[in-house]
Parts: structure tokens; sequence; C-alpha cells
């Protein structure tokens, strides 16, 4: 809703106090000592103190008012009261932010149509270490209640860290000195998932005290965070163009398949903040202050997915832009039961120390050392499992209901089978670490450490009114780690060929709930299947054997295949390796003056910047394509 400007204080406590003044004296004309006593009253108040969701709103105002360039800011409505469950969501709040979810959650933010990996987000003013292979900030590792305010400089500033095209991102954290003595705050809630049909808990806790006649100040917080979520979805993960030449159509674009899906995750966020100041002389503050952060995503989807392949296409419906929007398949169709398991354990820690010096009314100088560390070591944990059957299928998408419907597929060549029946289930894809284009399949280790020194002179030379220039040095190192199963042996099982035990197989129930607000013809229950149990079987002799059978090969080639390290990871050649030194100097000079009634401030200055960057790694080169002869997809 629109929120019209506060008045003036000033204004409105005039006016407040002369309407007291005049119901009094039509009152009663012997009432004027009482009213001598309101007017008395009156000149001793010098102070409103304005709370709550409107002085938040005032403060990100004077923020934006008072800045050089063009900038937008929030700010908590106190301590632990952002209502958002990490910073990207509160960050969105701002007019030209929006954000990417990851299960539900805010993460990555863009502004002014720029991604994350154009963003510079800093910390208290200090770069920080990100778990991602790029440049790009997670935020959903920052609880929101843990931070007072945050900035977005939408223009740039010679005095910010150079880097961040689509703007840069201040997140502030509180201070002990900023408040008079001892406070404390405890906050619990809960949010209900009505998928996962769990309450959410998420738990804040605050204190601050000062002493020694608040000269030294003491800052602790602490939030927790734990939520089961669930999500349901369907997906295509492309189209082909293809010919189906039995169909008769030619040139047309076909879904390369269509899944049904069921995420869960566990998302347990703990995050603290210490902060110590220590006020040394009158002109004179030095704070330390750090920062620990562990964010751990668990999630596992089961899905079913059904793969359609050119050549089999029997019959085939298009629309006026060559889409496929009905096809039959023949019994040469693929249906795959999937587990993938995507692990994210992140850890993020910071640390600085920072001298402010007032060296007289004019001049100002300020020292900060900073370092940051964060980790995330899921890619290793991470696998994408496929057991799968050749069936019939019919895939309708011609928008006569909310999603597209999958029929047919309890059918093969035209005969009723039960895909919840656990014989029909094949061997195909296997592979620990993630595919890459399901994202979360690196170990990345990010470290920062970085030193600034401002200086600051306030003149008072008629229009030029201040000088600023500092320098800055950073040294990052970004080491990104790619763990796999050997490429050559994800597919050494594939084409359904190779039947797996009964026992392996158990099945899976979406619920009635699954995409129920949603029309469309899906299924609900599938089969399921433990991935670990799944690597164990296809390393074994028995399996092997099966293979050479069903695959024509020599006997023992599986097994050779395999190897000693069989299905395990392996560091792949695609990781690297990056180191960025930083220095950069700036010089900016402040104007300001009258142009008639109309008020005018500019600055002027420049900024120089040298970066050594050093990179290590390797990249694999596609060099052919195999077709499997009993799977074309």
């Amino acid at each position: 809703m629109p929120i019209r400007p506060a008045l003036p204080r000033r204004s409105s406590l005039k006016s407040s106090f002369l309407g007291c003044s005049a119901i009094a004296m039509a009152a009663a004309i012997g009432a004027t000592p009482a009213v001598a006593q309101q007017q008395a009253a009156a000149s001793s108040l010098e102070e409103i103190v304005v709370t709550g969701i409107r002085g938040s709103l005032q403060r990100a105002m004077d923020v934006k008012r008072n800045a050089d360039s063009i900038v937008d800011a929030i700010a908590s409505e106190d301590l632990g009261k952002f209502p958002d469950s990490n910073v990207a969501e509160s960050l969105q709040r701002i007019s030209g932010v929006s954000i990417d979810r990851s299960g539900g959650e805010g993460q990555f933010v863009t502004v002014r149509g720029f991604g994350p990996e154009f963003n510079t987000v800093l910390v208290n003013g200090r770069r920080i270490a990100t778990d991602n292979p790029g440049r790009e900030f997670s935020f959903d590792l920052l609880a929101a209640e843990l931070i007072s305010g945050a900035e977005v400089f939408k223009s740039s500033d010679i005095s910010l860290q150079e880097g961040g095209i689509g703007s840069t991102i201040n997140v502030k954290m509180a201070r002990p000195l900023d408040f008079d003595g001892f406070k404390a705050v405890v906050s619990a809630k809960g949010m209900y998932e009505s998928l996962s049909e769990k309450v959410a808990p998420q738990v804040f806790g605050f204190v601050s005290n000062t002493f020694a006649d608040d000269k030294i100040g003491v800052l602790l917080s602490v939030s927790h965070q734990k939520r089961k979520a669930r999500i349901d979805s369907v997906e295509t993960r492309g189209f082909n163009r293809s010919d189906l030449v039995q169909a008769g159509l030619d040139d047309v674009f076909v879904p390369q398949n269509y899944n049904q899906i069921v995420t869960t995750e566990d998302r347990t966020r703990t995050g603290i903040t210490g902060v110590v100041q220590f006020q040394a002389a009158p002109n004179f503050l030095i704070t330390a202050d750090g920062l620990y952060n562990r964010f751990n995503v668990q999630s596992t989807g089961n899905a079913i997915g059904h793969w359609f392949t050119a050549s089999e296409i029997l019959d085939a419906d298009i629309d006026e832009n060559r889409t496929v929007i009905r096809l039959d398949h023949s019994a040469n169709g693929a249906t795959d039961f999937i587990t993938r398991v995507l692990d994210r354990p992140t850890h993020v820690k910071a640390a600085g120390l920072n001298f402010d010096w007032d060296a007289n009314d004019s001049v100002k100088a300020v020292f900060d050392a900073s370092w940051s560390r964060a980790t995330k070591t899921g890619g290793s944990e991470n696998s994408f499992t496929v057991i799968g059957f050749n069936n019939d299928s019919t895939y309708i998408n011609d928008g006569s209901t909310d999603i597209p419907s999958i029929t047919n597929i309890n059918t093969l060549n035209g005969q009723p089978i039960d895909i919840t029946d656990p014989a029909r289930g094949r061997a195909h894809f296997v592979q620990r670490g993630t595919p890459g284009d399901l994202g979360d399949d690196e170990n990345v280790t990010d470290e920062i450490f970085e030193f600034k020194f401002d200086t600051k002179w306030e003149t008072n030379y008629e229009h030029f009114t201040g000088v600023k220039f500092g320098v800055v040095y950073s040294d990052q190192t970004k080491i990104n780690q790619v763990f796999q199963t050997d490429p050559n042996k994800v597919c050494l099982y594939c084409g359904y060929q190779v039947d797996v035990p009964d026992s392996l197989l158990s099945p899976f129930d979406a619920g009635n709930g699954f995409l129920s607000g949603f029309s469309g013809d899906i299924p609900r229950v599938w089969q399921t299947f433990d991935p670990e149990a799944y690597f164990d079987f296809l390393e074994s002799p028995e399996a092997a054997a099966a293979a050479d059978i069903a695959f024509g090969r020599a006997p023992g080639t599986t097994a050779a295949s395999l190897g000693s390290t069989g299905l395990s990871i392996q560091l792949q050649p695609d990781s690297f390796r990056v180191n960025e030194k930083i220095f950069a100097g700036y010089l900016q000079t402040s104007w300001e003056g009258d142009f008639g009634n109309v008020p005018w401030h500019a600055n002027a200055g420049l900024r120089y910047v040298h970066t050594n960057t050093t990179a290590r790694g390797r990249q694999l080169t596609l060099t052919d394509l195999l077709i499997i002869p009993s799977d074309e997809t």
C-alpha cells in the first residue's frame, strides 16, 4: 500500500499543542493556569523517538536522502524483527531487486536485470567469501535476524570495491556501542509447511552490553533455523528438433522427456555473530568482530521420468509453432525410476579488525583488516542413479489441462503391465558426484584476505566541501574440485538390459495430494531404491558378468572396465584453482552549493585498480559420441 511521507516533526508537534490550547481556551477562561502548564510541558519536550515499522522506514529514507550516489536501503524494525527467513528475501523488498529461489527460499539476487555474478556483496563494508564456483553470493547462508540493515548501491561510487556492474550490496551487522547499556532480545517463531506437514522452528537470541562508562561494548547474537521442505514438480528438460518418420512429420520440436518429481529437503541454518568495541579515546574506536555460519541442505529427489525417441514415435500432433503437443510412443520408449541426492553442507567464517580515528574535527581515518573463508563439500556425497524399463506411452500437452498428461505407461506392445512390479527393473545410468547440469556437484573452498585504509577530510572552502582517498589490497583464492564417477563408467549398464534384484526396489507413494491442485493425468505411485545398495550391486561380479552377456561383450570386459576403483568418485580434470590479487586506490572530491533557491551537491574523482589473476586447471574436450543401440536417448 502507499506510504505517506511523515510530516516534519517540529510542524507536527506545533500543530498538536496549538490544538490543545484552543480547546482549553474554549472550555473556560479560568483554565489559563492549565494552559500555561501544557505550554511549559511542550517547551521541555525536545525529542520524539519513532520506533517500529515507521522508524525502520525513516532510517532507510535517511540513508537514501543523504547518500552521494543512487542508494536504496532497508533497516530492521528492531533487532530480530526482520520477518524473512534469510537476507535474500529481505533484499527483495527494495525496488529493482529480484531473487532466485532454491527449495522455496531466496538464494541469489538480481539487481536492475544483472544476475548474481554481476553484484558485489559486502558484509560491514568487506568482501566475503562465497560457497559458489563463481563470484555470486548465496544470501540464504545468512539469517535475516543477524543483520541490522542493508544498502544497495545502484550507481558507481569510487570509494567502494569494484566489480558491481549491477550493484554493490552492503549488509550491516549491529554494533554494541550503538546501544545504551544492556540490551537483550529473544524471539521464536514457526512456519507450517503444508506439503511436508511439518512446522519449521526458528529461534534468535541477542545480548549486548557496555562497560567502563560506555567505553567497552560486547555483543553476541545467535540464530538457528530448521526446516523440512517438500517440493512437488514436473519438468521437461529441453526439446529436440527432429523428423518423425513414422508419424510423417518433418522438422518438429519434440520434448526430450517428461518427469514427475518429489523432492524432500532438510535445511538447518545456524549463524553466530560477535562484536567487541573499545573506545580507547574520545576520538579513537577499535572494533573486532566475527561471523560464523553453518548451513546444511540434505536433499533427496524421487522421480519417474518418461523419455521419448524421435524414431520410435508412431503418431503425433503439432501446433502452429511445429511443437509436438501429443505423441504416441512405441514399446521402445523408456520409463525411469530416478533417485538423486543433492547435499549442500556449507561453512562460512569471517573476522575483522577496524581502527576508527578522528584526528580532528575535519580529518577522519579508518584502517580495516578482514578475513573470510567459505567451504562447500557436498559434491563428493551426491549421486544420480536410474533404474528403468521399456514401455509404451502417450504424451499430451495440448493446453486442455494445467500440466501435461502421460498415459498408457502401464502397457507394453498394447499389453498391460504393472510399473510398480519390481521384476520390471533394469539397470541404467549411475553417477556419483551428480551430473553438472543439476548443480551442486563441486567442492568449493574460497578464502579472502583484505586490507583497507580510508581517509576523509572535510573543508569549508565555499563550494568545495571535502575529499576522500584510500587504498585497498585483497588476496582471494578459490579452489573448485569436481568429484564424479569416471565418465567412461557411468554408462556401462545403460540400455535396460541387466536385471536388478527385486529386493532393491520398493513402492514410492507420492500421495493423493501430489500436484492435486493442477489438472492432468500423471502417475502418483512408482518405485524407488537405495542408491548405495544399487551401487554395491553394479560393482559385484554377478552384475558385471550379466552385463557381458546382455551386451555381447567378451567375458570379463565389464569387470575390467570397473577396475579396482569401481564406480567411486574421482577428482575430475575440469577442476581448477584461481588466485586473484587486487590493489586499488581512489581519490574523490565533494562539492555543493545553491543554484538560485535549489541546493546541489556533486562528487568527482578517480580510482586506479590493478588485478593479477593466476588460474590453473584443465578442461575435458568432447571427442566422440557413441549411440547405445538399446537406448538412443
